[in-house]
């Protein structure tokens, strides 16, 4: 193994700390071995390895502050395991820096085994991070493990509760002036205000930025209920995917057991919520709909107004904190760690888009307007068993289940036939060109060279 390897050949006085902190990482334990790794450091500044332990333990920790990014980055300077793709993409998911996050899931998904992507549920972080939802929580920050890096102080957004905003028929052109920036203030002082930003698309011409843009009130409260459905499914998805890398750890039967029947529990709950949580945006969405379609053009105009001040109010807020000129360098022939750390950080490395207009094929395992039917849930549990179970609401308000997702007519055919044997007999292939579901003919055009 790559890491034994490199782990093994070091030769300093702390390699029996080195052993001993290698065995916590890989037990899961990383909070202690997050400070022996931190020593070593400070004994061999030119490890790279090291920094990719470091880096990999904060995030693990919950640490995702600017210092967890430098010893990332450090790391990468070197071959380390391809897992520093995962550790990079689940700081800047955390961090709801969505475009890098999609990015270094792509890479770890191209570059690291099939089984361990499976494990770590890449699929599903990407499928959230698409979505803009970040279910990873930083701890307390009197719980992160501090370390020698000097870290720049970083502001982050107040969470007010937003305020309120007139309706978009009472609103005047004339009180849409743009927010303006006031570079003059210190980096430090924070907007007297702070909206909480949504993105929720009514139609393709209204996507609300705040709850307040909601005109009926039972929509709003559908709205509302499916947001706090969809935390609880993000602590349920994490919760999962912590209890699979124990399961993937553990060598004892009876845990491995108990593990396994807590996973089997957690998806069946999941599954559920992410079925009402699209219910209730759907119904959400259809009242709001039905509301601007008996609307003036004026009000769409007067919203058009307010939406365009909210989008640079929104771009102010999420704008990084300018960088605090960095300590001069003390003369040395070469660049060392902790220099590098001290110097802003330079543009990440970006691997190429997934080509547009791609096809996609999935096996549609059910659709259904009012819950799935009993003797249906239980081939449902037993499939989720083998492979995640997906979920969508259609136009018309039925939810579809799906499963699987490959490149390849032939492979989709394949896929369906597994399906079939594990018990749905009526699977069918069905495809997808960018979210939007495509005829199988139209797909077998697109695929053609």
């Amino acid at each position: 193994m790559f890491i034994p390897a490199l782990v093994t050949g070091q030769e300093n006085r702390g390699a029996g700390s080195r052993e001993q902190a290698t065995q916590l990482f890989h037990e899961g334990k990383f909070s202690e071995a997050l400070p022996l790794f931190t020593k070593l450091f400070d004994d061999s500044p030119s490890d790279r390895l090291l920094c990719y332990f470091i880096g990999a333990c904060k995030v693990e920790t919950g640490d995702y502050t600017p210092a967890t990014e430098n010893y990332l980055k450090f790391a990468g300077e070197e071959e380390v395991p391809a897992r520093l793709f995962y550790y990079f993409a689940r700081y800047y998911h955390a961090n709801q820096d969505w475009n890098n996050a999609l990015r270094y899931y792509n890479r770890f998904r191209n570059n690291a085994p099939a089984a361990e992507v499976e494990a770590l549920r890449i699929n599903e972080l990407s499928e959230l991070c698409s979505s803009k939802i970040n279910p990873f929580v930083p701890v307390a920050a009197d719980s992160v493990t501090e370390t020698n890096l000097p870290v720049a102080e970083v502001v982050t957004p107040e969470t007010e509760a937003a305020p309120a905003l007139p309706a978009p028929d009472t609103l005047k052109p004339t009180a849409t002036t743009p927010v303006e920036a006031e570079p003059e203030k210190p980096v430090s002082e924070k907007p007297a205000v702070q909206l909480q930003f949504i993105e929720f698309q009514v139609n393709p011409q209204v996507t609300y930025l705040v709850t307040d843009f909601f005109q009926v009130p039972e929509a709003k409260a559908a709205f509302e209920q499916g947001r706090r459905k969809q935390l609880r499914l993000d602590s349920l998805l994490v919760s999962a995917e912590s209890n699979r890398n124990d399961y993937a750890r553990t060598a004892n039967p009876a845990e491995r057991q108990a593990l396994a029947e807590k996973i089997l529990a957690q998806e069946q709950e999941s599954l559920l919520l992410k079925a009402e949580v699209d219910q209730l945006y759907f119904q959400a969405r259809d009242k709001e709909n039905a509301w601007w379609e008996t609307a003036d053009y004026s009000a769409l105009e007067k919203f058009n107004h307010l939406t365009d001040s909210l989008k640079q109010l929104q771009r102010q807020q999420a704008a990084p904190p300018a960088e605090k000129p960095a300590a001069p360098a003390v003369a040395v022939p070469q660049v060392t760690p902790a220099e590098y750390f001290d110097q802003p950080a330079g543009p990440t490395p970006q691997p190429a888009e997934a080509d547009a207009g791609a096809v996609t094929y999935k096996i549609q395992i059910g659709s259904y307007s009012r819950g799935v039917p009993a003797y249906m849930k239980n081939l449902f549990d037993k499939l989720s068993k083998i492979r995640p179970i997906e979920t969508y609401v259609d136009e018309k308000g039925v939810t579809v289940y799906t499963t699987g997702n490959v490149k390849k007519m032939e492979d989709a055919v394949v896929l369906q036939k597994q399906v079939r044997q594990e018990g749905i007999k009526d699977a069918f292939v069905v495809a997808f060109k960018d979210g939007k579901r495509i005829s199988l003919q139209e797909a077998k055009n697109i695929e053609k060279p």
